[in-house]
């Protein structure tokens, strides 16, 4: 904190934090019946009921006094993280949790961040790194706000909507998470270079970032497009989503 002044506790949501620890809690339980796991799950999510955004995200980082978020927080950021697994991880906790305890207060959390995952796929059925007010979007725009795979963009909405499609039985997160994985497969650079960028512009060609992150193909971000598509074959059956598979495998053993 400021000169060691800060009597806040800061909650971590980007992976693998409170969402990751939370969800490991509910499997526990569900394997062990053991009622100190779901009690401690159980805090967890009323810690994200309550510090939930009014967009319906969450932040990366979110300070708390207690169970509560820090007042001044919404005035301060704007926006809500959708990369690092944090919205999406958050939508994929509460609904495991409101499986097993049946409490409405998990299930009506996640559906507003379910809501806001929806409202923020781009055109093209990827989605940005941050959700941003209107306003912030047009007094700067950058690449946060374009398509993006960097640190499980589009691949963390595409988990929480088919996680939602499931539970909730609403054939439009399935559709919304199909999209996504089309953008994946539009996306996938072509042969003999067959990998996903972290980054792209809105041509969706490979675009750099931030300064120390040049425009190229990444490894790790073509291995989450690779499993996010793999998890839409077995679900759908559609083994259209399976098509990149031979030269993105070619392309990462020569890599």
């Amino acid at each position: 904190g400021i000169v060691g002044l800060a009597t806040w506790d800061l909650i971590v949501l980007r992976s693998p934090g409170t969402p990751a620890g939370g969800l490991l809690l509910v499997r526990a339980y569900q394997r062990s019946h053991e009622e100190k796991y779901l009690a401690a799950a159980r805090r967890a999510g009323d810690l994200l009921v309550n510090i939930q955004l009014s967009s319906g995200g969450w932040f990366s980082e979110m300070p708390a006094y207690g169970n509560q978020l820090a007042w001044w927080f919404r005035w301060v950021v704007p926006g809500a993280t959708l990369d690092d697994d944090v919205t999406s991880g958050a939508v994929r906790f509460l609904l495991a949790l409101w499986e097993v305890t049946n409490e409405p207060r998990y299930k009506e959390t996640a559906e507003r961040a379910l809501h806001l995952l929806l409202n923020t796929q781009l055109p093209s059925g990827a989605w940005p790194l941050t959700w941003h007010p209107a306003w912030r979007r047009f007094l700067r725009p950058d690449f946060e706000d374009w398509a993006n795979l960097n640190d499980a963009a589009t691949v963390g909405p595409i988990y929480a909507c088919l996680t939602g499609a499931r539970l909730l039985y609403r054939p439009d997160l399935l559709e919304a998470a199909k999209r996504g994985g089309s953008w994946i497969i539009q996306a996938q650079h072509s042969s003999p270079n067959a990998g996903w960028a972290q980054q792209y512009d809105k041509e969706a060609r490979p675009s750099p970032g931030r300064r120390f992150e040049p425009s190229g193909l990444a490894t790790w971000e073509s291995r989450h497009a690779l499993e996010a598509l793999q998890a839409l074959a077995e679900v759908t059956g559609d083994q259209g989503f399976c098509a990149p598979f031979p030269e993105a495998i070619d392309w990462l053993k020569r890599s």
